[in-house]
């Protein structure tokens, strides 16, 4: 059923062509996101994402995987994605929001999985993944997956409809960065729980919860002794939606000390009517640690 449903969904998107308003493109463009989106994950299940992704994936994808490095390219995120236990035949994955930008030229899809473990337990993970088009094509340029604690939540109805993005003049792919960096700095001289609610979307989420809303977001750092730095490394945007990849230095303070992890993370941002750029959705994965000098 699910294949029947992409292929319909894909046959409706190649046939329709891309031109007018805005809210025509992003009409237009939806059922496209969904069909790439589905499809690539229903051959996932059956094949492996080792054997798929290259076919959905741009020359120049950027990834965040657990414990590696940033991942780049088709062929070497092909590599690491059939060596995870997420990424082989059979981890189911369900599509929990999927958002497209005003030109119809970019979007964003978010979900859940689950999977069998080597030791017979059950796994769940979260992806998040940013598409581009190209004429009629559709490919991600960047995406993460992350290991969860838990099977995790759709968004509360209330939180299921996002708001439209924004588009502004200027290069949107310079104030994406910028914007991360600036969230970054509030982190460090107002705390995490400040400048992650501040820089929350209404609809933003935490996809490695996930956390849905400003409130929620802040439950989760209420009372936390963790500071987190962190640099952006790359990113894009168009119609009102970007992206950010960069690294993190997570400090978590407790009765033994510091515990210091390292990380690395996707970031969804949306320009709003009043001209920020907002977090729409975040996931991190664990990264190794630096080498020392």
């Amino acid at each position: 059923m699910r294949l029947l449903l992409t292929l319909s969904l894909a046959l409706l998107s190649a046939c329709a062509p891309i031109g007018g308003e805005p809210a025509y493109y992003r009409t237009l463009a939806r059922p496209a996101v969904v069909a790439a989106d589905l499809t690539f994950f229903a051959k996932a299940e059956e094949r492996g994402m080792g054997e798929v992704v290259r076919d959905y994936a741009w020359r120049g994808v950027y990834a965040v995987l657990p414990d590696q490095e940033l991942v780049t390219g088709p062929v070497g995120l092909a590599n690491v994605l059939g060596a995870l236990e997420m990424g082989r035949p059979g981890t189911q994955w369900e599509t929990l929001r999927v958002e497209v930008s005003a030109d119809g030229e970019m979007a964003y899809t978010f979900g859940r999985g689950s999977y069998r473990r080597a030791e017979g337990e059950t796994g769940f993970a979260r992806y998040a993944a940013v598409w581009t088009r190209r004429g009629q094509e559709w490919r991600m340029a960047a995406v993460a997956f992350s290991e969860a604690g838990g099977p995790g939540s759709p968004p509360p109805p209330d939180l299921a409809a996002s708001p439209e993005p924004v588009p502004g003049p200027g290069d949107a792919a310079e104030q994406v960065l910028r914007a991360d960096a600036d969230f970054a700095a509030l982190a460090k001289s107002a705390g995490v729980q400040r400048a992650f609610m501040d820089y929350a979307a209404p609809d933003g989420v935490l996809a490695g919860g996930p956390w849905y809303g400003r409130d929620a977001i802040g439950r989760v750092w209420e009372g936390s002794r963790t500071s987190i730095d962190w640099a952006p490394i790359v990113g894009g945007a168009a119609g009102g939606l970007g992206w950010t990849i960069g690294n993190a230095t997570i400090r978590a303070e407790g009765p033994q000390g510091t515990r210091t992890s390292y990380s690395h993370y996707l970031t969804v941002w949306r320009r709003g009517a009043d001209g920020a750029w907002r977090y729409a959705l975040d996931l991190g994965a664990p990264r190794p640690a630096p080498a020392s000098p």
